[in-house]
């Protein structure tokens, strides 16, 4: 279950909705686990439009996430400092991977995905414009997650970390995510989430499945400074907006 957005949402005076800052979510896994939320509206949020949505998973991090560690990198973080471009009109969700927890491991897939639906639910969002994008092994886990409900999301966008985290877990099943464009972005000097050893999987992947994936290397760029740089870029965005499901 969820925890009502409609109250953390509205502003204390005139039902506005606070814009252009992360809000807290909660989503309640069971009984001893939760899973809390970022959620970002545009400015001039307007509940009778219906707006686009892109998910964004973070990156692996040292001890237990909080979301003051989920606003740290990848879009949230972007967001954060208010560098987004000009006339970003997309609600953004960021879930907090529960701890120990890959983004792929049991469960937890269709626990971000509950959470998704009760958003599209509770807000205007358009489900033919929902979107997935994630940093690092939050990258690898948009295409997990694509990959196991393709039909939801329209695109995917996956930075310093593409593919499914070994070529070992390139198979037939993972074939579904060929009908999904996705984007991969990585860091010619990325030291971490290694260009050429990425690439070469992605490459396997789309000689099994006869998948296209639009890849961009970024010249000299290491792992932690490419999610500044793309999320940064108009052109992301303005790729996402050509695509609907």
């Amino acid at each position: 279950m969820i925890l009502a957005v409609t109250a953390f949402l509205t502003a204390c005076g005139g039902g506005g909705y606070r814009t252009e800052q992360h809000l807290l979510g909660n989503h309640q896994v069971d009984r001893n686990r939760d899973m809390p939320y970022l959620l970002w509206l545009p400015e001039d949020f307007d509940d009778a439009r219906a707006y686009p949505m892109i998910v964004s998973l973070h990156g692996a991090g040292p001890g237990e996430y909080t979301p003051e560690f989920v606003m740290q990198q990848g879009l949230p973080a972007v967001l954060a400092q208010n560098d987004q471009p000009a006339g970003f009109d997309f609600v953004v969700l960021a879930p907090q991977a529960l701890d120990g927890v890959d983004w792929w491991s049991t469960g937890q897939p269709e626990e971000v995905n509950e959470i998704v639906d009760d958003i599209i639910a509770e807000l205007s969002i358009d489900p033919d414009r929902v979107y997935l994008t994630g940093f690092g092994t939050g990258g690898q886990g948009a295409w997990h997650l694509a990959t196991r409900y393709p039909d939801r999301y329209a695109a995917v966008v996956s930075v310093a970390g593409s593919g499914f985290g070994s070529s070992a877990a390139v198979s037939e099943a993972s074939c579904g995510l060929s009908s999904v464009p996705i984007w991969s972005l990585h860091g010619e000097n990325d030291l971490i989430a290694v260009h050429d050893i990425i690439r070469a999987e992605v490459s396997e992947w789309e000689g099994l499945c006869g998948g296209e994936v639009r890849w961009t290397t970024l010249p000299g760029i290491g792992h932690y400074e490419s999610f500044a740089l793309v999320y940064r870029d108009p052109e992301i965005y303005e790729w996402l907006e050509e695509q609907t499901s």
